[in-house]
């Protein structure tokens, strides 16, 4: 679904559940539009791809340049000054029921923003051909449902 966009933006842990960069130059996965990330959004840091390389825009509050390039397995642009961004750190400190009011209510404005037509000029129509079940075109998330305001069910 990214070949074509404008702009893809990805949001991804910044490292593997055993510490192991994903930010890498060469992806052993097979990929579906090499080259087509423009900006990558993590707990730690927010970082554009330039033809020069991985340019590091902003990190988190309470995190450095240095830690981040720590985890970081290709060199990052780290320019003189590094802007710092607020959020709720994953996995430094947050607690299980903040990283859960964070997702859920991440997820409820993505799927809004989604009803209400707002991702339309951004999703590119992905036409799969599914063989005896004839094809099929792919033009919008289909996990998003609709989850009601957080306030601490199951708490």
């Amino acid at each position: 679904m990214a070949v074509g966009a404008r702009r893809v933006i990805i949001a991804t842990e910044h490292t593997l559940k055993d510490g192991a960069p994903k930010i890498v130059r060469q992806c052993q996965l097979p990929l579906t539009a090499a080259g087509e990330v423009d900006l990558i959004i993590t707990e730690l840091a927010v970082i554009e791809v330039t033809r020069e390389g991985l340019l590091l825009k902003e990190v988190a509050s309470g995190v450095t340049p240095e830690e981040v390039q720590a985890c970081t397995r290709d060199s990052l642009i780290i320019p003189d000054t590094v802007a710092t961004i607020e959020i709720e750190l994953v996995g430094r400190g947050g607690t299980n029921w903040c990283k859960d009011e964070f997702a859920l209510e991440s997820h409820r404005r993505a799927a809004e923003a989604q009803r209400e037509g707002l991702f339309e000029t951004e999703i590119v129509p992905v036409t799969v051909d599914g063989g005896k079940q004839g094809s099929k075109i792919f033009a919008v998330d289909e996990h998003m449902r609709r989850i009601p305001p957080w306030n601490g069910w199951g708490s």
